[in-house]
């Protein structure tokens, strides 16, 4: 459940979280509730952002776009509130990763 940002008027839509200790190869399934957006991107084919501790020291590689059975639907319980499911798989056993929303940047 993604969390409203205190005070704030605008929308709940963006993401980034830690995930460790997985299993390489085996399927994932995470359902991102509490999104306020009546349309998203994900509707129009994009994939949440995966960045691995591992694949970056064995290969340089950052931020790939990574995520299957994507789907933005509304929470049958919630108002107009929405959700984001999808699954991953991730590349290397006892990693760690994150997942985004989109990669995330800084203005330097």
């Amino acid at each position: 459940l993604l969390c409203d940002t205190q005070g704030s008027s605008s929308y709940v839509q963006w993401f980034c979280f830690r995930v460790r200790d997985m299993q390489a190869g085996e399927a994932y399934t995470f359902h991102l509730s509490n999104l306020l957006k009546p349309g998203s991107l994900f509707e129009e084919g994009c994939q949440p952002v995966l960045w691995s501790k591992r694949r970056k020291q064995e290969t340089g590689e950052g931020w790939v776009r990574e995520g299957t059975d994507v789907a933005y639907y509304p929470c049958q319980d919630a108002g107009r509130r929405h959700r984001v499911s999808f699954d991953v798989r991730f590349p290397f056993d006892e990693d760690e990763v994150f997942l985004s929303h989109a990669a995330p940047y800084t203005f330097s």
